[in-house]
């Protein structure tokens, strides 16, 4: 008589065994997959986040130092105020510190700014060819729109739609509003 070891697995336990291992690789891909998923929509979200508070730091800068345009150059004829809203209330145009006229818009979904001398600036059209570029190119800006609110102290209110260029996982969208202060008092007000 030959006697049978009992050391070892049957074929029915190794095929459950195995079916169970590969439920178990199969779960643990899946949530390693959710989160790589998730850890780049963050960081799509992160990067369309930092470059528009970049954007936003010069904009605000700038806006808040803008200066009363006495003569209405800079501003599209608005003489003796700070700023003027044209074009469906697309494009901003303000006299700057440093006596430049200056002109925000979106053009083929990138904000932009012009930047022209005082002294050679012909008019507002004189910004059509002179843009640059503000936000990187990853990123799409639509539906600009600039609020001016005029009184005491001017203010413009920015709204935008922001868009991240990419994959569909790395993409991000968000709205943008901000409201800027002008630091120039209208001293006709202030005396009233």
């Amino acid at each position: 008589m030959v006697k049978q070891s009992s050391s070892g697995f049957t074929l029915l336990e190794l095929v459950v065994g195995m079916g169970i291992f590969s439920l178990v690789v199969l779960s643990a891909t899946a949530i390693f997959q959710k989160v790589v998923e998730g850890q780049s929509m963050a960081i799509a979200a992160q990067n369309t986040q930092e470059a528009m508070r970049f954007a936003s730091e010069a904009i605000s800068k700038e806006i808040r130092m803008a200066e009363r345009d006495f003569d209405g150059k800079c501003n599209d004829g608005e003489a003796g105020e700070v700023f003027a809203v044209r074009d469906s209330n697309t494009k901003l145009y303000f006299r700057n510190e440093y006596g430049e006229c200056v002109a925000y818009a979106s053009i083929n979904n990138f904000f932009v700014v012009s930047r022209i001398p005082e002294a050679s600036f012909s008019g507002v059209s004189g910004h059509n060819s002179n843009y640059d570029d503000i936000t990187p190119d990853e990123i799409n800006v639509s539906n600009l729109k600039f609020y001016e609110r005029g009184d005491l102290q001017e203010a413009v209110t920015i709204t935008m739609t922001v868009n991240s260029k990419g994959r569909y996982l790395l993409q991000s969208q968000m709205d943008m509003e901000t409201t800027i202060s002008s630091r120039y008092y209208l001293e006709s007000k202030l005396n009233e």
